[in-house]
């Protein structure tokens, strides 16, 4: 009997994901980029690059920290949407942990 090839699995991260779940969630939460900036620490000019897919990079974890907090969502939501796999990225617990300790406490990201 000859050998099924395993489906297609796309492996490519993508800023477009994560730009659109960042938008869908901001306007879910009828909160505009100056409201997001003023609850997460992270600047307009930031935020909008990144919503807009001009942001090159995916956000350091302190900052996906605070955009999970005052997105209310979770960490490994924005990882999905941006098509990462979740286990290999996430922190260890007590990084977890100190990363959003400090985005509670305000601390600039």
């Amino acid at each position: 009997m000859p050998r099924k090839k395993p489906a297609a699995k796309s492996s490519s991260v993508t800023i477009d994901g994560l730009a659109a779940y960042i938008s869908d969630r901001r306007n879910e939460l009828r909160l505009s980029l100056r409201q997001l900036e003023a609850v997460s620490g992270i600047s307009f000019s930031w935020l909008s690059k990144l919503e807009t897919g001009h942001a090159r990079d995916l956000p350091t974890g302190a900052t996906l920290v605070a955009l999970a907090l005052s997105l209310e969502t979770t960490i490994s939501e924005l990882l999905i949407a941006a098509n990462v796999d979740v286990m290999t990225v996430l922190p260890s617990p007590k990084k977890y942990n100190a990363l959003r300790r400090q985005a509670v406490s305000g601390a600039t990201l």
